[in-house]
């Protein structure tokens, strides 16, 4: 995508298929992010997480 993400509106432009593919992907990174160093899905790495998926956008640069 070319879009940086600011004032950016993806399920209009994209619909919402590559919206919910995107957030999925971010979310399956995130997990397994988290399942590889090991750590225990407590409060403060949940809230992370939902974080990522809601709102990181253009994930290849943003997650790292």
């Amino acid at each position: 995508m070319r879009d940086d993400g600011y004032k950016s509106d993806f399920t209009q432009k994209y619909g919402y298929g590559l919206t919910y593919i995107n957030m999925g992907m971010m979310g399956l990174i995130s997990v397994a992010f988290v399942t590889f160093t090991g750590q225990t899905f407590n409060g403060p790495i949940l809230a992370g997480l939902f974080t990522v998926v809601g709102f990181f956008s253009k994930w290849k640069k943003t997650i790292f």
